[in-house]
This record gives C-alpha cells, sequence and structure tokens, in this order.
C-alpha cells in the first residue's frame, strides 16, 4: 500500500512539472524576456505594452487577466496590435461588483511575432459600471 502510495505521489509530481513546462517557451539565446502589467484600474481599458526597440522584434508568449465583476454581467473584447497577425479574445464578466471573475490565461506557444521596431499592445476594454479591479500581464521576449 505505501509503495503504491509513494508510486501515485511521483506520478503525480512527474506530471505537475510536465505541465509547468508548457507554459515556459523558449527563447532564442540573446534574446532578453519581457514583461509588462497595465496595472489595476477600475472601468478603465486595461491597457499593457512591449515598446519599440529600433531594428529588433518583440515576441508575445502570452497574457494573463484578473478581475472583478461590474453591476451587470457582459462581454468584453480583448484586442492585439503590433503583430503580423493580431488576434481577438472575448472576456465575460459577472454581474455583481466585488464578485471574482473567471481568470484568464492565455499562452501562445509558438510566441507571437511582432513587427521589426513595433511596438506590442494588449488591451482589455472597460468591464462596466461598478467594477473596482480589472488588469493584464502579458510576457515574451525581444530579439
Amino acid at each position: 500500500m505505501r509503495k503504491g502510495l509513494i508510486a501515485l505521489l511521483a506520478l503525480i509530481a512527474f506530471s505537475a512539472a510536465a505541465v509547468a513546462q508548457t507554459y515556459m517557451p523558449t527563447i532564442p539565446p540573446g534574446a532578453v524576456p519581457i514583461a509588462a502589467t497595465s496595472g489595476n484600474v477600475a472601468n478603465a481599458t486595461a491597457a499593457a505594452a512591449f515598446s519599440a526597440v529600433d531594428g529588433q522584434r518583440n515576441y508575445l508568449c502570452g497574457y494573463s487577466i484578473r478581475s472583478l465583476g461590474a453591476t451587470t454581467a457582459g462581454t468584453v473584447a480583448i484586442t492585439s496590435s503590433g503583430m503580423a497577425s493580431n488576434l481577438n479574445h472575448s472576456y465575460f464578466t459577472v454581474a455583481g461588483a466585488g464578485i471574482q471573475n473567471q481568470p484568464m490565461d492565455i499562452v501562445f506557444e509558438p510566441c507571437m511575432v511582432g513587427l521589426t521596431s513595433t511596438a506590442i499592445f494588449v488591451s482589455l476594454a472597460a468591464l462596466g459600471a461598478g467594477n473596482t479591479n480589472a488588469f493584464i500581464n502579458i510576457w515574451g521576449y525581444r530579439y
């Protein structure tokens, strides 16, 4: 019984490590890891950006959103720009100021390629009246 439990715990630990590895982007030698945040906003657009660097590209590897609800439920847009293929997603907010919305984590593997010498912006539209907390974090690298 004890050996079976130890084997099960080892399998769970190995599986957890394998899942964690899928969220870590592989970056080329010489690339610089970068991250940005919108900071906390209340019923306003939450926007994060990688600044433009002359002659280099930004790569967006993912983003994370955390927020609280608004007075009424609704769906808002998440938009991105500065890449050859800009993506748009939807984000749902629950009815009830102060109630936690479902977290959203998006990982791009491979990372999304930015245009040369161009900033990358990712923004979450305002969630509505009564919303007191929302932020977006983005991560990637510059090369």
